[in-house]
């Protein structure tokens, strides 16, 4: 049997669709099942929507933090992937992000050290590799440095990926998956989603930074992979090119039919827009659409190497352009 977490995610939604064509058992844990109908309308963007497979997949509600639970349902898993995460740069949020990115983790390897006959492969982040430094692209050798100024989230991630390697030298069998920026049909669902409206209505700034990108199904193939080959005690970054921010929103105005932003996005800008973002927040009594933080990230000038995950599985990566231009697509024959 097979268990995800985070199965009701982007990253999540497509691992499904992937492992479901095979025949093993799949047990997906769920915090919520309204989510359910999120992952049918990513698999609805594949040729193939595969309804009977998604009728056999078992759903189960749960949570990462609730480890009795974990336990049981992790006992019989020959392979784990775990995908449970929160995601975000609210500093409001740091208290929830740690238990889930790190403690969550926490429980999810000493469940699968207790069932002893189960794999793990942890999807963690190029966010957990830490800040950008001179000296050419980051690579799976990046040590962290302890105080940062990265975002609580790195931090997070970082601490939860420290779980897995202390599973890992206590014996546990597991493999880390850093990715980096994800793109691919479906990504409007998340996030992502609120770059496309604004997009579309025109779209004057750009985010100065650059970093890494990866289409979604490429990040799948590569952990089925490295879960199927039995490879362990290693982490490897998921990536197909390093691109600047202003050149992938390019990729999207040009299929949108909207001019590519030309107003850098400046410190300054940033300040302004989550002053004014925080004053909105509170008279509308609605979480922040973006943070000071979130902002800042974009700014930042980052790229990473994929040399270990193509050597090691001899993956040839989708082009970027060609995933963000054919998801774009896809956008616009479902939303118009």
């Amino acid at each position: 049997m097979i268990l995800v977490t985070g199965a009701t995610g982007f990253l999540g939604s497509h691992l499904l669709y992937r492992l479901a064509m095979g025949n093993k058992p799949l047990r997906a844990l769920v915090r919520n099942r309204s989510k359910i109908e999120a992952v049918k309308r990513i698999w609805n963007t594949y040729p193939d929507p595969g309804a009977d497979q998604f009728e056999r997949i078992s759903w189960v509600e749960g949570d990462v933090l609730d480890y009795p639970n974990l336990v049981e349902q992790i006992a019989e898993a020959e392979h784990v992937y775990h995908l449970a995460g929160w995601v975000g740069f609210d500093r409001a949020d740091r208290k929830a992000m740690s238990d889930v990115n790190i403690t969550g983790t926490a429980n999810v390897v000493n469940a699968c050290q207790l069932s002893g006959n189960t794999r793990l492969c942890h999807v963690s982040s190029i966010a957990a590799l830490g800040e950008a430094a001179e000296g050419g692209p980051a690579d799976e050798t990046r040590l962290w440095v302890e105080g940062s100024s990265a975002s609580v989230y790195a931090h997070t991630k970082f601490h939860g990926e420290m779980e897995v390697w202390r599973g890992i030298y206590e014996g546990l069998p597991a493999v880390i998956v850093n990715p980096s920026v994800i793109t691919g049909p479906g990504m409007w669902e998340g996030p992502a989603g609120n770059l496309l409206k604004q997009l579309k209505k025109g779209m004057p700034f750009y985010p100065s930074g650059t970093s890494g990108y990866v289409d979604v199904r490429d990040v799948v193939k590569s952990m089925v992979a490295l879960m199927e080959a039995n490879f362990s005690g290693e982490r490897y970054i998921v990536s197909a090119e390093n691109l600047s921010h202003r050149e992938v929103i390019g990729y999207m105005a040009e299929v949108l039919g909207k001019p590519v932003p030309d107003r850098e996005l400046t410190r300054q800008i940033i300040r302004l827009g989550a002053t004014a973002e925080r004053i909105r927040s509170m008279v509308t009594g609605t979480k922040p659409r973006f943070s000071k933080e979130s902002l800042s990230v974009s700014l930042s000038h980052s790229a990473y190497s994929n040399n270990k995950i193509k050597q090691t599985l001899s993956i040839a990566f989708l082009p970027v352009r060609e995933s963000v231009q054919s998801t774009l697509r896809q956008y616009l024959t479902i939303t118009g």
